[in-house]
């Protein structure tokens, strides 16, 4: 445990270069790598019945962190390939995220979901990080991507459409990939918001808006 909440405490270190708030880096592969394989079994551990079950694939973890100590991880879930996401019309899973100081923004709302009502992990009290299932689903003949935390019902659900690149006429193709992944971070100036585009196989995003947790 000491040593996962080191880990984490990497993940969201501050950079020594001083930076506007609004940037946020890349997290990087070896701390990830060392994070993730940690962190899955003890959420499994203290959030044994999901809303949806995911099977996070540790080796394929993306995350970013700001130099205000605002993180978020992704880890894909393993049977997800872009053949499926074509061919399924059931909602599938996508992947699971982890974020430090951050919490999705339900619909309807303008402010972040409170931690007390959220799945999160728990590192002996010291930090608890919120946790969050993420599910594709066919509805008409829209796709979303659905973001659940400790409830059955989602917490956000956000159009995935072809990325601008690919729905250009003309335009050309974007990197194949064969796992979702978090393609970027954004934030507002004050870092209050932010927004986590999700991308997967087939060229098709989603974006995902966050908010900062009070400290």
């Amino acid at each position: 445990m000491k040593r996962l909440i080191l880990l984490l405490a990497l993940l969201a270190a501050a950079t020594t270069v001083a930076r506007t708030a609004a940037v946020y880096e890349a997290i990087p592969s070896e701390d990830l790598k060392a994070f993730a394989p940690l962190a899955i079994p003890i959420i499994r551990g203290q959030v044994p019945n999901p809303p949806v079950k995911v099977d996070p694939d540790p080796e394929r973890a993306v995350g970013f962190h700001s130099n205000k100590e605002f993180a978020i991880v992704m880890m894909p879930d393993r049977a997800l390939t872009a053949e499926r996401f074509r061919s399924s019309l059931e909602r599938i899973p996508v992947g699971l995220i982890v974020t430090r100081a951050l919490s999705v923004i339900p619909d309807g709302t303008d402010r972040p979901a409170d931690l007390a009502g959220l799945a999160a992990l728990d590192l002996n009290e010291q930090f608890k990080l919120p946790v969050f299932f993420l599910t594709a689903r066919q509805e008409g003949e829209a796709l979303a991507l659905e973001v659940f935390s400790k409830d059955a019902t989602p917490l956000q659900s956000v159009p995935l459409r072809l990325a601008p690149e690919l729905a250009a006429v003309g335009a050309p193709a974007l990197p194949a990939i064969d796992r979702a992944t978090l393609a970027a971070m954004t934030s507002n100036a004050d870092d209050t918001r932010a927004v986590a585009r999700i991308r997967l196989p087939g060229g098709y995003q989603a974006e995902v808006s966050l908010g900062r947790l009070p400290q």
